[in-house]
């Protein structure tokens, strides 16, 4: 799974294809037994929902970190969108006669951030302005401005930015956007204390969509993301924005701050030297008593993802099978392997600190052992990591007009079957499997999968409006928490919900929260989440 804009990958048939070719390669291996202890100890963790102006999620104090990219508009021209020019670190560098900067905080949000006074504080010289619908200036001096936030809902909502003027000789740089009832200055707390009461629950941050993994194209250690860039929010259509993820420095600073291991996703297309230095930076930063969770890319064999061609295209080009699918997977294989290497070479003697994880198929449980077998890298993998959703079965454009305007108590058996098949099938399969290799199960994402993404765009609304009230439904709770007990039982040690903060739409009602603030009593997926850890806390320490 990716952020809303992605294809769900958790009931993708298509997709799963792969690695059915894989089952008729030869493979080698030697006997199971892997060379590390499988890691993991039971568990819950929590994915994070991708980053942008428009999330629900507020992680950082200074909201700024979350602002869309710039864009430059035309004081006469309504329809003009001018390439900013930047510096180095995302900042406008010059502005042109009648060009002015925008940049958006909260916008679409709905009205769920806070109200209050906003500090604003900058170097350089130029013009700011807030002129927006619950927008009101306060006060204003060289370098700091302040401004009232009433939050409104539909369009013109959020904070909006204008850059009228900037001087390239000292151009405007170094903005935050401070919340209300925080200090502005070298005091300021780099994260929103909500956001880290939200997630203090939860042993593991799997920061996939924090990595927009199934997006990036970054090759080389010096084009991530740096923490000095102007904002971590990625946003489509933008190429400067929409190929790299929030910093590993904030990544490693929120594991350390909650005491949570990091999982962390390495981009497909990385480079050796990236990979290492990658390392490096969380052996150096990363407290030592947490454990870094690595995954190479996220699905690769979900082709709705350039990650997964991509893994086609390299296996093919090296000549690793005659059947894309199969080349595909054997080179993802490799990389997973190689990323394997260079980190436990970087950690050295806190190799055994490391969970190395290789990705299965929630769906195709047989095709575990091929997976786990080829060129016997379940000798170096910790933990065999597959989705973990469910959802009524056969959910397509075929079948969903059932669900117009049906109420929950149509949907919730429909749930209950798919969770009864679910534990007594498929997770089963997978446990036995990393049972044979000697590897942990665990379930990278997962959780009540309603979304209507793919329904026809004529009975969309109705079905999403259903969907919507079974996620809020009280009842909903109570079988997720049967599904867990379930996993548990069964041997699975880590499940990972999918995702934090979300707001409900046609892509789903994925988040724990619907929006950050929100009070968890009235969340009741949350609320089960957080009553589960507290009830398994004997055996889910640390």
């Amino acid at each position: 799974m990716d952020d809303r804009y992605g294809q769900s990958g958790h009931r993708n048939r298509d997709g799963v294809a792969m690695f059915a070719a894989l089952l008729a390669v030869a493979v080698t291996g030697s006997a199971p037994g892997a060379a590390y202890a499988a890691r993991p100890t039971p568990g819950l963790g929590m994915n994070l929902y991708a980053l942008t102006s428009s999330s629900t999620e507020i992680p950082f104090v200074d909201v700024f970190k979350m602002s869309s990219p710039w864009i430059i508009r035309h004081d006469d021209d309504p329809r003009y969108k001018g390439v900013p020019k930047l510096t180095a670190d995302g900042w406008i560098a010059a502005l042109d006669p009648h060009e002015y900067g925008l940049a958006q905080i909260f916008n679409g949000g709905d009205g769920h951030y806070p109200a209050g006074i906003y500090t604003v504080r900058y170097e350089g010289r130029g013009t700011l302005d807030f002129h927006w619908r619950g927008t009101e200036l306060v006060s204003q001096k060289p370098g700091e401005i302040q401004i009232k936030v009433t939050p409104v809902t539909g369009g013109g909502d959020g904070i909006a930015i204008k850059e009228l003027s900037t001087d390239p000789a000292d151009p405007l740089r170094n903005i935050r956007v401070i919340l209300p009832g925080y200090e502005a200055g070298p005091s300021t707390p780099l994260f929103y204390p909500p956001f880290l009461k939200a997630l203090a629950p939860f042993r593991v941050l799997r920061m996939m969509a924090w990595n927009r993994t199934n997006r990036t194209d970054v090759v080389e250690w010096r084009d991530r993301r740096l923490p000095t860039y102007a904002t971590q929010a990625s946003e489509l259509g933008n190429a400067q924005q929409s190929t790299t993820g929030v910093a590993y420095e904030y990544q490693i600073d929120l594991a350390n701050a909650l005491g949570a291991d990091p999982w962390v996703n390495v981009p497909v297309k990385a480079s050796d030297d990236f990979i290492q230095q990658m390392a490096q930076l969380f052996h150096q930063r990363l407290h030592a008593d947490l454990h870094p969770h690595i995954e190479f890319s996220n699905e690769v064999w979900n082709t709705h993802f350039s990650d997964g061609t991509y893994a086609q295209n390299q296996g093919m080009a090296a000549g690793l099978a005659a059947d894309r699918t199969a080349a595909g997977t054997i080179w993802y294989v490799r990389r997973a392997s190689r990323m394997f290497d260079i980190w436990n070479q970087v950690y050295g003697a806190d190799a055994a600190k490391i969970v190395h994880i290789l990705a299965g198929v929630e769906m195709w449980p047989r095709l575990d052992d091929p997976l786990l077998s080829t060129e016997g890298v379940f000798h170096k993998t910790d933990a065999l990591a597959v989705g973990g959703y469910f959802a009524p079965a056969e959910i397509n454009a075929k079948t969903y007009a059932q669900f117009i305007d049906a109420a929950p108590d149509q949907i919730l058996p429909l749930l209950r079957e798919d969770v009864t098949v679910r534990v007594k099938g498929w997770l089963a399969q997978h446990q036995a499997a990393a049972r044979k290799y000697g590897v942990s199960l665990v379930v990278y994402e997962g959780g009540p999968g309603l979304e209507t993404s793919t329904a026809p765009r004529e009975i969309r609304d109705p079905i999403t409006a259903a969907f919507v009230a079974v996620n809020r439904d009280p009842r909903l709770a109570g079988l997720y928490r049967d599904f867990l007990d379930a996993f548990f039982q069964q041997g699975g040690t880590l499940f990972v919900h999918f995702n934090d903060v979300f707001a409900p739409s046609v892509f789903g009602n994925f988040g724990a929260l619907e929006y950050q603030d929100q009070d968890p009593e009235t969340a009741p997926k949350y609320r089960m989440l957080r009553d589960y850890v507290q009830a398994h806390a004997a055996d889910f320490k640390r």
